[in-house]
């Protein structure tokens, strides 16, 4: 149960970081 936990935080912070690298590319490329 903790583990679920630990790796649903660990996936949600990973998709958040990994969005956040997106929408900098993104912008990067769009200026």
């Amino acid at each position: 149960m903790l583990s679920t936990e630990r790796n649903k935080h660990n996936l949600r912070k990973l998709l958040f970081n990994a969005t956040c690298a997106v929408s900098v590319f993104y912008a990067n490329w769009a200026v």
